[in-house]
């Protein structure tokens, strides 16, 4: 699932940002406002991991629910680097 997040700008190269929601998520209420998160700047949208990333010392990001600014993604051209480093380094959690 991570490569695939990854190659979301190439795979929708019309959209400019996509909610993606893992396959265990259960939705029970309107979501429709995630649409209405300000990304401009931002990569994404979405829940940082504090138990992790405190045990960890680095951030850690549950993308279970995430807004992706595919947009900014292509213009940084963050789709091929996220997939340089996920081919380079090990990851202990990938999300």
């Amino acid at each position: 699932m991570v490569l695939i997040r990854a190659a979301l700008p190439k795979i929708f190269p019309d959209l400019d940002r996509i909610l993606t929601l893992d396959v265990d998520t259960l939705v029970r209420d309107n979501i429709s406002h995630m649409w209405d998160i300000d990304l401009d700047e931002y990569y994404l949208a979405a829940t940082k991991e504090e138990d992790l990333s405190r045990q960890e010392h680095r951030d850690y990001i549950n993308m279970g629910m995430a807004m992706i600014n595919l947009k900014k993604w292509r213009e940084d051209g963050m789709d091929d680097k996220i997939i340089a480093a996920l081919d380079r380094y090990f990851y202990r959690y990938n999300e």
